[in-house]
C-alpha cells in the first residue's frame, strides 16, 4: 500500500518531536537513531526517507526547539505583550518544572556543550537561533537599541548559565539557591539601582525569594 503524503508528513513530524525530546533528555551522542525511530513507532530502515543523516536530524530538531523558545516571546503567538510577556517568559524559564524536565525545556541549556563540538550545520542553526533570541528579547525592552541588545544578552547568559548549573548539581537546595540568585540578578538587570519599576519584581512558581 502506498503511503500518502499526509502520512509521510505526519511521520516526519513524529520523528522530529521524538528526537527533540530525546536529545534534550539524554544528549545527542547518547541517543541513537534506532531509539528515535523505535520511540516514534517506526523501524530504523524508514529513517532515511525523512532525513539524510543524524546530523541532519539534529539540526532540524534543534531548529524546532529554538523556534519554540522564540515563539514564547512573540506577542503574535501569545495573549500578552511587552513587559507582561517578558515577565511570563522569565517566570516560565526560572521555575521548578523547567529545572526538572530537560526533555521539554530550553535546548540551549540541554545541548550547548555538545553543539560546541558538533557539525558546522548544527552550529549554524544554533547560532542563528541565539541571534534571533537576542533580537526578540531586545524588542521587549526599553531604551536605545545597543543598550537593549546588551541587556538581552545579559539576561540570556544569566538564564542559561543558571539552569545548566542548577541541573548539574545533585543538591536540590543548591539548585534552588542558584535559581533565586538568578531571579534577583535578572531583576537587577531590568531595574538598575535608583530606577522605579511599575510592575512587581519577578516571581516564579516553586521558587521563592527567601526560602524554598
Amino acid at each position: 500500500m502506498r503511503v500518502t503524503e499526509a502520512v509521510v508528513a505526519q511521520n516526519h513530524e513524529r520523528i522530529l518531536e521524538t528526537a527533540a525530546m530525546l536529545f534534550r533528555k539524554k544528549g545527542i551522542k547518547q541517543t541513537s537513531l534506532p531509539e528515535v525511530m523505535s520511540q516514534s513507532g517506526m523501524t530504523h530502515g524508514g529513517f532515511y526517507r525523512h532525513f539524510k543523516s543524524k546530523n541532519h536530524l539534529v539540526a532540524a530538531a534543534l531548529q524546532r526547539c529554538m523556534d519554540k523558545t522564540i515563539a514564547d516571546l512573540s506577542p503574535t503567538r501569545n495573549m500578552l505583550a511587552g513587559q507582561e510577556l517578558l515577565d511570563a517568559f522569565l517566570e516560565q524559564y526560572l521555575c521548578d518544572r523547567h529545572l526538572h524536565n530537560p526533555h521539554d525545556g530550553c535546548a540551549v541549556v540541554a545541548l550547548s556543550s555538545e553543539v560546541y563540538r558538533a557539525d558546522s550545520s548544527i552550529r549554524d542553526v544554533y547560532t542563528d537561533g541565539i541571534k534571533r533570541w537576542i533580537e526578540v528579547l531586545a524588542d521587549l525592552l526599553h531604551g536605545e537599541a545597543p543598550a537593549r541588545r546588551q541587556t538581552a544578552i545579559e539576561i540570556i547568559s544569566t538564564l542559561v548559565g543558571t539552569m545548566m548549573v542548577a541541573r548539574a548539581v545533585n543538591d536540590e537546595a543548591l539548585s534552588q539557591e542558584f535559581m533565586r540568585a538568578a531571579i534577583d540578578r535578572v531583576d537587577d538587570i531590568l531595574l538598575p539601582e535608583g530606577e522605579d519599576r511599575a510592575l512587581e519584581p519577578l516571581k516564579t512558581h516553586g521558587v521563592e525569594r527567601h526560602g524554598i
